[in-house]
């Protein structure tokens, strides 16, 4: 804009009665000059070479109206420039140096703001990460080539890699050790990677809580016999309840062919302080009932696992004997089609766990709880998932010795008693003492609550129908206001 209207002052003064008077002029060096007053000017640019340069000291354009093209502004880097300008702030983004802050006992390499800047974000493309539509043969050769390099192109500080959406194809896995890492998508449907190898797709040691990991938004497809683990973490045995643990959100862990392939595993996290496992969707293989969505080895404390969704499965929620997984919070998920729903198995007395507002359609038992005290089980739905031909003795919620104090409190149990092989419980308790069972609606049973658990109070439990004994050996407890309606 400057230009425009310099030229246009240059006209006018062209075409002024006499330099004295002119408002702006060239003198005889070239140089424009504007008319401050009578015999004081001001330079305002030059003209050379058939070309106006505007070097004006100050400019400053003022109105709503004002408009101007500065696509082409440029300034070079100069360390020497004054502080705050332009070229000196270009220049300290290449050279300035800092060491990351990743936590006790990790190291980080001085690097270059500019480098620090773009570490946190890295384009799957820019990895040498290949997607496809049809022919994928070159992008599954270019992105397990991209693999064998991938942890050199991650800096100490990490990254998180964005696929775009596409069919990303790999045979080999992700093996990364202390790295901050993520894999980020553009939503499940959408930007999907589909595994042919044999092993994990992402295999993940570190060696300290302090590093971050995020997976969220894609579809993981399972597209071999071999598929084993899709996200695999081993972290160390400690604790830190100020780090945030790995996030898994948004995730669909599925088949290309649910008739021939599945994840044998979907998350199996070792370590996994303050795991978070929200809003993802497991698919496992046809009447195979062989695969499980979520393990939790020992100190994957406390896990958040929320609004799940797990189909055709044998464990939706698993931690294996002697994992010490204390207070769990699993929240609002669906299983549907399984042999368990929940199974912590043999806690070592790893107290707590809330078990609230799930749905699951399990064959064998819906919760199963062992040797965890102080745990709540509440307005969860428990069915009873069986056929024809094959049948299994059915518990809506089994709680092994050693489970005492556990709450269990407004829950529905329907068992579909005579319909397949085998019986249907509502609640077993086996050894322990100083629980409660209330507020249960029972339908369609063999039994009621059934065991040796010493129960402290049972009471206000609803028998609708079909329910042939509804206390079977209970050991000492208060009964009361229990209600048999038809």
């Amino acid at each position: 804009m400057i230009r425009f209207v310099v030229a246009a002052l240059l006209a006018l003064a062209a075409a002024w009665p006499a330099a004295a008077q002119q408002p702006v002029f060239l003198d005889a060096a070239g140089v424009a000059r504007m008319r401050v007053t009578g015999t004081s000017t001001v330079p305002i640019g030059r003209w050379q070479g058939g070309q106006y340069t505007a070097t004006s000291d100050a400019v400053e354009i003022r109105g709503s109206g004002s408009t101007g093209d500065v696509s082409r502004m440029s300034a070079p880097p100069d360390p020497g420039a004054p502080l705050n300008t332009l070229s000196r702030l270009l220049a300290d983004r290449q050279t300035t140096t800092y060491t990351p802050d990743l936590g006790p006992g990790i190291v980080g390499a001085p690097r270059s703001v500019a480098e620090a800047l773009d570490a946190g974000y890295l384009d799957a493309g820019a990895l040498g990460f290949r997607s496809c539509l049809t022919d994928c043969a070159a992008a599954r050769a270019a992105n397990d080539a991209a693999l064998a390099s991938l942890s050199s192109k991650l800096s100490d500080v990490g990254g998180t890699i964005f696929l775009r959406r596409g069919i990303w194809p790999f045979t080999q896995d992700f093996n990364l050790t202390d790295k901050h890492f993520g894999v980020v998508g553009e939503g499940g449907g959408r930007t999907i990677i589909r595994y042919e190898g044999t092993g994990n797709l992402f295999n993940i040691t570190q060696s300290s809580l302090y590093y971050r990991l995020e997976f969220r938004d894609f579809t993981a497809m399972a597209a071999s016999t071999g598929a084993n683990t899709t996200i695999k973490i081993v972290r160390p045995l400690g604790n830190s309840s100020t780090q945030a643990g790995p996030n898994i959100r948004n995730v669909e862990f599925v088949p290309t062919d649910p008739t021939k392939y599945q994840w044998q595993t979907g998350i199996d996290c070792l370590g996994c302080w303050n795991l978070n496992v929200t809003e993802n969707l497991f698919v496992g293989k046809d009447n195979a009932f062989s695969a499980d969505f979520l393990i939790l080895r020992d100190k994957s404390t406390p896990p958040t696992i929320v609004n799940n969704k797990v189909f055709s499965a044998n464990r939706a929620v698993y931690a294996p004997p002697g994992a010490f997984v204390e207070g769990p919070i699993i929240v609002a998920n669906q299983f549907v089609g399984v042999n368990y729903g929940i199974f912590l198995d043999n806690a070592n007395n790893a107290p707590g766990a809330q078990i609230i507002g799930n749905h699951i359609n399990a064959y064998k038992a819906g919760i199963v709880s062992i040797a965890r005290p102080q745990v709540m089980i509440a307005k969860n739905l428990l069915y009873r998932y069986g056929s024809e031909t094959t049948g299994f003795d059915w518990n809506g919620i089994y709680l092994g010795a050693a489970s005492s104090d556990a709450s269990i409190e407004d829950n529905s149990f329907y068992g579909y008693k005579g319909q397949y092989p085998g019986g249907a419980t509502a609640v077993t308790g086996v050894n322990s003492t100083a629980g409660s069972v209330f507020g249960g609606m029972m339908a369609d049973l063999n039994y009621g609550i059934v065991g040796s658990q010493n129960w402290a109070v049972v009471y206000d439990n609803v028998k609708t129908r079909n329910v042939t004994t509804f206390d079977y050996q209970l050991g000492a407890g208060s009964y009361r206001g229990n209600v048999w309606a038809f």
